[in-house]
């Protein structure tokens, strides 16, 4: 925030311009000082704000596909904009003094204010408990609490798919996956369910992980090249875990001793699938090379789901990408938080034709 302009004033006492600098110098220590409205080098960053966060004039979130941002301009009003600064919501407020604040209030209100403290806008939801207010990748403004949604500037066009992607056939509910260059193994999830009002955010974006060499074309990997492909991709019809059923809706099974997943590209059709064997052993696993012993998995593999990458196989271009459990870089896997999972298996439905976007950094219209 640019610092404001004073005006001098001629006063005939020298002791009363001693004691108005004095006072201008200790009302701009507060200013300088002033924890809620210091520009962060992080805001541009931020894609969301929780209960109590106060912002001044400027840029305040942006998408993390950062195709929209949410800012506050000079006129005081509120606004989203596009990547072309196409202004696509306005709270309509114009603040004739021109120096506005936003704050999310405790009380779960969002609220826009003038320089003078006047309340000028509010979403008028005061859900008596903390809320968070996040700008989503397909330009919706919401506002929500633990367990329901508050508020939103319904900017998402309806019938337009999730984040400019161009062809999900005939998916009703849509995971994407990116990262923000192609190297990295550090990325965001998010998800997306068609409703009778179009094609609606289900969860807030959650972080996520890659492949620890980030992000390749499925057609240039390579078994245990530790990267996870580029495409469009359908969940497995059965899911996975060394956990109980979690009440998912796909056939759920429970892994035992003899549980693999045949990694061996040498090993024949059956590569990249499920397999069980009565040997449980294994430095001596029954179907070679890097099979994976799944049962032994316990803290990757609570529950998981299978990508449908090279399935069936169709070459060496690697096996065993799945959605599951880790806070660490992966082999080629997508991996999340362990409720952050346990919500996308619940919620995912195999009546609704689910896909997987693996976009990485690549433009979602390509996809």
């Amino acid at each position: 925030m640019r610092p404001r302009n004073t005006v001098g004033r001629q006063f005939a006492s020298t002791g009363t311009r001693l004691f108005i600098s004095f006072v201008g110098i200790i009302l701009l220590i507060g200013f300088v000082a002033s924890p809620v409205l210091a520009a962060s080098p992080t805001l541009a960053s931020q894609n969301s704000m929780a209960s109590g966060s106060l912002w001044s004039k400027g840029q305040l979130l942006v998408t993390t596909n950062k195709q929209y941002r949410l800012d506050l301009l000079n006129n005081g009003s509120l606004v989203i904009e596009n990547a072309n600064f196409n202004i696509l919501w306005s709270d309509e407020v114009n603040s004739s003094s021109g120096a506005g604040q936003i704050e999310l209030q405790e009380n779960g209100d969002l609220v826009a204010k003038s320089s003078s403290g006047r309340l000028a806008w509010s979403t008028k939801t005061l859900s008596r408990t903390t809320s968070t207010l996040e700008l989503l990748n397909d330009g919706d403004l919401v506002l929500r609490n633990t367990s329901k949604l508050l508020w939103t500037s319904k900017t998402a066009a309806p019938t337009r798919l999730p984040e400019g992607l161009s062809n999900i056939d005939s998916a009703l509910q849509v995971i994407i996956v990116t990262s923000d260059v192609g190297s990295s193994s550090y990325a965001w999830l998010t998800s997306y369910q068609w409703t009778a009002e179009g094609w609606t955010s289900e969860f807030p974006a959650m972080a996520a992980r890659v492949g620890a060499h980030g992000w390749l074309s499925g057609s240039q990997r390579r078994e245990g090249d530790l990267t996870t492909p580029l495409g469009d991709f359908s969940i497995g019809t059965s899911m996975y875990g060394n956990q109980p059923d979690p009440g998912v809706l796909y056939p759920y099974h429970r892994l035992v001793p003899g549980d693999y997943w045949d990694e061996n590209s040498q090993g024949g059709r059956l590569y990249n699938s499920f397999r069980h064997s009565v040997i449980t052993n294994c430095a001596h696993n029954p179907f070679g090379a890097n099979t994976e012993c799944l049962w032994e998995e316990k803290a990757a593999y609570p529950y998981f789901a299978v990508i449908n990458f090279n399935t069936p196989s169709a070459g060496d271009f690697g096996s065993g990408i799945f959605l599951h459990a880790t806070e660490a870089s992966t082999e080629g896997c997508v991996t999340i938080h362990v409720p952050d999972l346990l919500k996308l298996l619940r919620w995912l439905n195999p009546s609704d034709n689910p896909r997987i976007v693996l976009a990485g950094a690549s433009p979602l219209h390509n996809f």
